[in-house]
């Protein structure tokens, strides 16, 4: 019988294999009388004794390779976040040094541990250990009593007597009888003591890897541990001084649509028949929010005059059906240089003064008082006024733009004006350049009217006293006009941006004092007439040049102005 019978063993048996153990059992002889048949046969062996002590083990053998590991299980539930709100932020103060590292809060409990994942394959087994020692052998165990002598067989046949002789030397035996029939068998004797263990066998060959068993069902989920006290919350740092909160304005227009303005001053109209002059306090008093020009809607009807550099928006509409006169911005009044306005230079006492090109008219996308650049003054005597140059007016609209037939915009040049005062001599005052009229609107621009930047004229020379000639002025230079919306603009009415006409020379003697050139703006203006400086040759004044009637097509009219 196996020892394996009687030890458990763990693990794969221990990767070890015991031989048997074999007990030796002793047997009483029969003391019973014996027949001359042959001995009955031997009894069954007595049951095996209890198992000697297990002697030590032998060394363990190198450990073989790691296998791969097992696939995760899924991650167990978070905890709860801790309870408590967070204190409210103060504000922000100055920041301080960094200080040191405060401890580590308490780690969270840990979610329940998911499954096991299905175990790897097995590494390769590592190198075979050196056989343990063999364990000391065990005390003998008692001999089992013997089992009861089986019942004898049969005598067999006496053989017939022979003649008594003499006493010789004993015969050779006779053979045996036949075999008497088995007798019963006894009842089994008591087991006799297990014999010493033998030593170990060297380990056999490890066997190969079973199949892996399917992985067992997922075991429910632990319940959830119980949320980690909450840390203290931290300082909160000292609030700066509350500044004293102003009165909530109205919102203003998203981004750049503020071009058009959020027409909080509401609807603008100027009636028939009525006329508004806000270059005065009278016409400013009667606008419906002062100052604030960003109306809901403007109908012109009547008449409305605004000073040069005006701006009016509005969110929805602008519609002009009666008339909107821009006055003059730059004047010379003498002793000067004359104001060059958006002119590259000034007019002067005989050349006027240099106008745009197309691509720099096209940059001017803002209005200021002085535009139309004004003509050359000479005579600073009185009654020689004019010359101004045009003014300038932006109208913005989020909805459209439209000049309808028989509506008019004037922003034009101021002509030059010789009052002709008898005994003097008086040269022609140049003519001011045309104005600027931008428009702009996020829908259309319809024009049926008129829209008017032309250039001043020159003034006459005027020979009072029958001495030398006097020369007259250059007209000035055309204006711009310049149309910004998000579809081509309807354009059924006219643009009048021609260049101003010039003065004529009132001549006496051998020569002629020159007079004004005109203004520049989107033009040129005219030069003077006279005698041309460092020369004797006698010119006549010349008309200014045209300004410019620009169009431009973008999808956000208020992104190009940048207002």
């Amino acid at each position: 019988m196996s020892l394996r019978s009687f030890v458990p063993l763990r693990g794969e048996f221990s990767r070890f294999r015991v031989l048997s153990l074999c007990a030796t059992l002793m047997v009483s002889a029969c003391t019973g009388e014996t027949g001359d048949g042959p001995a009955g046969p031997e009894g069954p062996p007595g049951a095996t004794g209890p198992a000697g002590a297990t002697g030590p083990a032998g060394p363990a053998g190198e450990k073989g390779a790691t296998g791969e590991p097992g696939l995760m299980g899924p991650q167990g539930e978070t905890g709860p976040a801790g309870a408590g709100e967070p204190g409210p932020q103060g504000i922000a103060g100055p920041t301080g040094p960094a200080g040191a590292t405060g401890p580590q809060g308490m780690m969270g409990p840990m979610g329940p541990i998911g499954a096991q994942g299905i175990a790897g394959p097995t590494g390769p087994a590592g190198a075979k250990g050196d056989t343990g020692a063999a364990g000391a052998k065990g005390d003998k165990g008692d001999t089992g009593a013997a089992g009861p002598t089986g019942t004898t067989g049969p005598a067999g046949a006496t053989g017939p007597e022979g003649a008594a002789g003499p006493t010789g030397a004993s015969g050779a035996t006779g053979a045996a009888g036949a075999k008497g029939d088995k007798g019963d068998t006894g009842a089994a004797g008591p087991t006799g003591a297990t014999g010493a263990v033998g030593p170990a066998g060297a380990t056999g060959p490890a066997g190969a890897k079973g199949d892996t068993g399917a992985a067992g069902p997922t075991g429910a989920t632990g319940a959830v541990g119980p949320a980690g006290a909450t840390g203290p919350a931290g300082a909160t740092g000292p609030a700066g001084p509350t500044g004293t909160a102003g009165a909530q304005g109205p919102a203003g227009a998203t981004g750049t649509l503020g071009l058009y303005g959020d027409g909080s001053a509401g609807a603008f109209t100027v009636g028939s028949g009525q006329t508004l002059d806000l270059s005065t306090p009278t016409g400013v008093s009667q606008l419906p929010s002062g100052f604030n020009l960003q109306f809901s809607s403007i109908n012109i009807v009547g008449t409305l005059i605004v000073p040069s550099g005006t701006v009016l928006r509005s969110s929805g509409d602008i519609t002009v059906s009666g008339t909107i006169t821009v006055q003059p911005g730059a004047e010379d009044l003498g002793n000067g240089e004359a104001p060059t306005g958006i002119a590259r230079t000034a007019g002067t006492n005989y050349n006027g003064g240099a106008g745009l090109t197309s691509f720099q008219a096209a940059q001017v996308r803002r209005v200021q008082t002085a535009s139309g650049g004004a003509g050359a003054r000479i005579f600073a005597g009185a009654g020689a006024e004019g010359g101004a140059g045009g003014g300038a007016l932006l109208l913005a609209a989020r909805g459209n733009v439209r000049v309808v037939t028989g509506g008019n915009i004037n922003a034009n040049g101021v002509s030059g004006v010789n009052p002709g005062t008898a005994g003097l001599s008086i040269v022609g005052t140049g003519g001011g350049g045309g104005g600027i009229v931008l428009v702009a609107a996020k829908g259309s621009i319809t024009l049926g009217g008129a829209i008017r930047v032309q250039g001043g004229s020159g003034a006459n020379g005027f020979n009072g006293n029958g001495g030398t000639g006097e020369g007259g002025g250059g007209g000035g230079g055309g204006g711009l006009v310049h149309f910004i919306s998000s579809t081509s603009a309807s354009v059924t009415g006219t643009v009048v941006t021609s260049g101003g006409s010039a003065g004529a020379n009132d001549p006496g003697g051998t020569s002629i004092i020159p007079g004004g050139g005109g203004g520049g703006s989107g033009g040129t203006g005219g030069n003077a007439g006279g005698t041309v400086p460092t020369t004797t040759t006698i010119v006549n004044p010349s008309g200014g040049t045209g300004g410019y009637f620009l169009q431009t097509v973008v999808p956000e009219p208020e992104s190009l102005l940048g207002l």
